[in-house]
């Protein structure tokens, strides 16, 4: 498949890890892979995903009342995928709530492992106006980073998860091209980005010299007209 985006989740009481991938196609399911429990049993990382006879499920999301579960059929994630969430991208797991991205759509998907429940919100806020692409996240910040692509001036934007509010924290105005890579430095004072095409890798930081899980004075969030 055209495999884009992947994310883990350690935090289910009923399993040591799940693993999560999203796929950039029409009808390309998110699948859930959980692995043996024999893989955590020589406490060695790399048997985690190597180890034989792990399990494998694709998303179906329940329109008539915003639930979710998991099918061991690839078709029905396929089919569910290609009428609610087709070509998705970036893909975040924290706290037990998974949020990904479909760029057809332009839409972001966010469940709620815990309570099997999901919503759908539009990204298209402001100067966020392209296809949303990678997630990018500083643990226990309040803020979901979004790399953009579908044409020229992609940025990168930033939604308070509190708020639901979206802001503009880089603009891409004079490439014709995809940000992505997205990254953060470990003591969160620089962030990462690339303009894919052009083949440029850059560092931001912040004026105020705070890092960018640090306290915000004043942030312009897109309209909401």
């Amino acid at each position: 498949g055209n495999y884009e985006s992947f994310a883990y989740d350690d935090a289910d009481p009923d399993v040591d890890a799940r693993f999560f991938t999203t796929e950039d196609s029409s009808n390309g399911a998110l699948i859930r892979y959980t692995p043996h429990p024999n893989a955590f049993a020589s406490n060695n990382s790399y048997d985690i995903l190597t180890t034989d006879n792990g399990s494998y499920d694709f998303l179906v999301l329940n329109t008539a009342n915003g639930t979710f579960s998991w099918s061991t059929n690839r078709t029905d994630g396929e089919a569910n995928a290609l009428d609610l969430f087709p070509n998705t991208e970036g893909i975040d797991v924290h706290n037990r709530i998974l949020n990904f991205v479909s760029k057809k759509k332009k839409s972001l998907f966010t469940l709620d492992l815990e309570a099997g429940t999901w919503k759908s919100t539009s990204t298209v806020s402001g100067a966020f106006d392209l296809q949303p692409d990678q997630l990018g996240r500083i643990i226990d910040d309040g803020v979901l980073y979004f790399c953009e692509d579908g044409g020229s001036g992609c940025d990168v934007h930033g939604r308070d998860v509190k708020t639901g509010q979206f802001f503009t924290i880089v603009t891409g105005d004079g490439y014709d091209t995809e940000t992505t890579g997205l990254a953060f430095s470990p003591n969160n004072m620089f962030m990462y980005v690339a303009f894919q095409r052009d083949s440029k890798l850059y560092s931001f930081w912040r004026d105020d010299g705070l890092p960018f899980n640090g306290a915000v004075a004043y942030t312009k969030y897109h309209s909401s007209s």
